[in-house]
């Protein structure tokens, strides 16, 4: 074997050594990203969990304890096991048996710091969803919320 060959030859190897573990390295790289994304699907999983212990029941009461300007009552209650510290939802109001919103898109903020095992609630208002600036007062309907947000307190 000449020396030119072994040359080649000894090239050749450290060619197929640095191959081999750069391709080592990218299936650890691989690995670790996925381990990632699925560590942090898991924990989305456990906060979820936790806000769905956070339940929003938004009504319009029967008994009048809200006034004309704010005909509809929500009420949120925290059964977490952890401080509420703000809670950020929507609603939708429907007729009953429709499917359609009759009010225009109604977010509310609460700030209200809210204890484990305890709960909180107000009127609010909406707005109907054909006249700008009509104050929709409709009795007979069902509110749905259709986005939550819970920030709890650290």
């Amino acid at each position: 074997m000449s020396e030119s060959n072994v040359k080649a030859e000894a090239i050749l190897i450290v060619i197929k050594t640095i191959l081999k573990w750069i391709g080592i390295a990218i299936v650890g790289i691989g690995i670790l990203i996925y381990l990632i994304s699925q560590y942090q699907d898991y924990e989305q999983k456990q906060i979820k969990k936790i806000e769905d212990k956070v339940s929003i029941k938004a009504f319009h009461p029967k008994d009048a304890p809200c006034s004309k300007d704010f005909p509809y009552q929500y009420i949120i209650t925290n059964d977490s096991g952890r401080t509420v510290e703000k809670v950020t939802f929507a609603v939708g109001v429907k007729r009953i048996g429709f499917s359609s919103d009759i009010n225009r898109y109604t977010s509310i903020d609460e700030d209200k710091i809210i204890l484990n095992n305890e709960g909180y609630g107000r009127c609010f208002r909406a707005y109907d969803a054909n006249e700008y600036g009509k104050l929709l007062t409709e009795k007979d309907v069902d509110i749905v919320v259709t986005y939550k947000n819970v920030t709890f307190s650290e």
